[in-house]
């Protein structure tokens, strides 16, 4: 088996093979600050199932190709951030599914959160084209139609959460491996017939994108939010100092890291107070006044809300 990835030469020096199968490569990637896991399954001629588990804010981008190829990917957990060739940004939130060419001209991409979990499917549209023509009785998929349909004007499409792409992808990430191969068949067939019929309209006038100096704005003010969490900072504050209006602050900030400004510094806040509990001999209320908390109750509260435990429950079990 050779994966479309190498085929293509997608990854460079930044790929290697851990273990491989005769429809299954598993791949490890060196990113900038951390690593990432490719495991990949051929399911059809042209055809690839890849499960991504990336750890790392930054990675390297794979080359622009010259082939044609549709890059579908879905999101199960973290946040995906790619950066195109008009200097603007798109993400890819939990539960998103996001179509592209591979010929889309990116500059960098990366993990808002950290982290990123989630399946991407690999199509290799002129060889895969040939085999699906027939494939079945009653399934007609035409793939440069659906290249029409998806990406109009632009070379990438994002549909926000769906309960159909729930539906699609749900089962993908808990598959008996005994039925893997019939099964990854079955949905890829689901997932081109989605796209036969899927209202493109509608669904990209829910994908905005960002402006590059918006988002540098707003990730300032990420790096911002987690100094002197004693003190409590209003969003005109924030704003102000960051020279951004606060609506676009708003929508810009939930837009890369998918919570709101006061979301994120709340949960920041509550982790940065579990590591706390872990790893100091603190009492719960002066972690709570550091945390910019001046009631310990009320911090208590958020505290199991955001962990599921009392601060006091959460201490003893770790």
């Amino acid at each position: 088996m050779e994966s479309i990835i190498e085929k293509n030469n997608l990854y460079k020096e930044n790929l290697k093979i851990v273990k491989k199968t005769e429809d299954k490569i598993v791949y490890k990637v060196k990113c900038l600050d951390g690593e990432g896991e490719i495991i990949c399954h051929h399911v059809f001629p042209g055809i690839d199932i890849i499960y991504n588990n990336f750890n790392t804010f930054y990675c390297f981008e794979p080359e622009n190709i010259s082939r044609d190829i549709i890059e579908i990917n879905h999101c199960r957990k973290g946040r995906f951030e790619c950066k195109v060739q008009d200097d603007s940004y798109i993400y890819l939130g939990e539960g998103d599914l996001e179509v592209n060419s591979c010929k889309i001209q990116r500059a960098t991409s990366g993990f808002p959160l950290g982290y990123y979990e989630g399946i991407e499917v690999l199509i290799d549209v002129e060889t895969a084209e040939k085999f699906l023509k027939g494939i079945m009785e009653g399934i007609n998929i035409d793939l440069n139609k659906i290249k029409e349909r998806v990406f109009l004007n632009k070379d990438y499409f994002i549909i926000r959460a769906t309960d159909e792409i729930e539906h699609i992808f749900h089962e993908l990430y808990n598959v008996d491996e005994r039925i893997q191969k019939g099964y990854f068949k079955i949905k890829v067939l689901e997932l081109l017939l989605f796209f036969t019929i899927v209202p493109i309209e509608k669904s990209n006038l829910l994908s905005p994108y960002f402006p590059k100096n918006q988002v540098e704005k707003v990730k300032h003010i990420k790096e911002h939010l987690t100094e002197d969490l004693e003190k409590n900072i209003t969003l005109q504050e924030l704003a102000q100092e960051h020279d951004i209006g606060i609506t676009s602050l708003k929508k810009c900030f939930k837009g890369v890291y998918g919570k709101s400004v006061s979301e994120w510094r709340r949960e920041y806040r509550i982790y940065q107070a579990a590591s706390m509990l872990r790893e100091t001999d603190k009492t719960i209320a002066e972690i709570s006044g550091k945390m910019g908390y001046d009631n310990p109750s009320k911090f208590a509260s958020v505290f199991k809300k955001v962990v599921g435990y009392s601060p006091s429950e959460y201490r003893k079990n770790n």
